[in-house]
């Protein structure tokens, strides 16, 4: 399960900052001064507890900064991988209205830097299946030259072809 956080918004000035994201251990800290306040007036005892962030922990996080691209390496490969080994995969964006979930998902940038997962696998697919295509016959097309017969282009032999796919993106 990974977590993405969006950027602040316009209207944000940046002020009330209240999530922490930290890449490497995969972790989301969120900050309720709020919940501190109300427990205050309510007249409970300020403790060290209540003025904690809620940490919560993921196999993976994207701060604000991090592109569609890295989201597609992370998420998206994987799971087009395992699909192409026959396996189920599923991708699913959770969260709250304006959260990011559409751009995550299904954002067409004109590009490609920003373009959303969905996207992404389809040419990914696409692009194995030209792959797979051209090394099950034996050979790689080199477009823009022409065969001996000048029909088409020219037919080499292909490299050796390796199992691993290669991100489209």
């Amino acid at each position: 399960m990974f977590a993405r956080v969006r950027p602040a918004g316009r209207n944000d000035d940046g002020s009330n900052i209240c999530v922490v994201v930290d890449e490497e251990a995969g972790v989301v800290s969120v900050h309720d001064e709020s919940a501190a306040m109300d427990r205050v007036l309510q007249g409970a005892a300020i403790d060290a507890a209540a003025l904690e962030a809620r940490r919560f922990s993921f196999d993976g996080t994207f701060s604000p900064a991090a592109s569609q691209r890295d989201v597609f390496a992370q998420v998206g490969m994987p799971v087009l991988r395992e699909c192409l080994k026959g396996f189920n995969g599923t991708i699913l964006a959770y969260g709250q209205t304006g959260s990011g979930k559409t751009h995550s998902l299904l954002h067409q940038a004109p590009g490609g830097d920003e373009t959303g997962l969905l996207p992404r696998l389809v040419v990914g697919l696409f692009v194995h299946v030209a792959q797979a295509t051209s090394f099950a016959a034996g050979r790689h097309l080199r477009p823009g030259t022409k065969s001996k017969s000048d029909s088409g282009p020219t037919i080499l032999r292909s490299e050796e072809h390796t199992s691993e796919l290669q991100s489209p993106l």
